[in-house]
């Protein structure tokens, strides 16, 4: 999410066994917006609540004016 706009999404169905997945992309940004993770309905989550993986990265690939970067 990008504030509160869907970027990239996904959804997989297997009974099977449990699976994986990934995404990825390029936002420009400005000071103040927020970027974040999100599972839009915890029934889709397959497996005990120890067992539900998720990262999340963010790089900076380059800047148009001055930064703050808040740590």
């Amino acid at each position: 999410m990008k504030q509160s706009s869907t970027i990239n999404g996904l959804y997989g169905h297997n009974t099977a066994h449990a699976s994986s997945a990934g995404n990825a992309a390029i936002l420009e940004l400005v000071g103040g917006q927020t970027v974040s993770v999100m599972a839009i309905s915890a029934s889709y989550l397959i497996g005990a609540g120890d067992e539900v993986y998720c990262t999340f990265s963010g790089f900076m690939l380059y800047s148009t004016g001055p930064s703050i970067i808040i740590g």
